[in-house]
């Protein structure tokens, strides 16, 4: 078991937030993680553990700007500037 101060767990815990279905098995632990799919790289997908302070101010501002999920889907940039000034 992992160690606990205050509450919290002294690690970074990920999640796949695709859930299960059928074939799909990503159920979230605390010991193992438990992805839905596996990274392809021959794909192209990359599976980052950069953790950054705040988010991308490019994002959030595409994410305040468009009212409907398809306006977002069509304006949002396929690579982060992350900026932490």
């Amino acid at each position: 078991m992992h160690e606990r101060r205050g509450g919290e767990y002294e690690k970074w815990i990920r999640l796949d937030a695709r859930g299960n279905k059928e074939g799909v098995n990503a159920r979230f632990s605390i010991d193992r993680e438990q992805l839905a799919f596996t990274v392809r790289p021959e794909m192209g997908e990359e599976d980052g553990f950069t953790v950054y302070p705040a988010p991308d101010r490019k994002i959030l501002e595409k994410l305040r700007r468009n009212r409907t999920r398809t306006e977002l889907w069509d304006d949002l940039p396929i690579e982060l500037e992350y900026n932490m000034q």
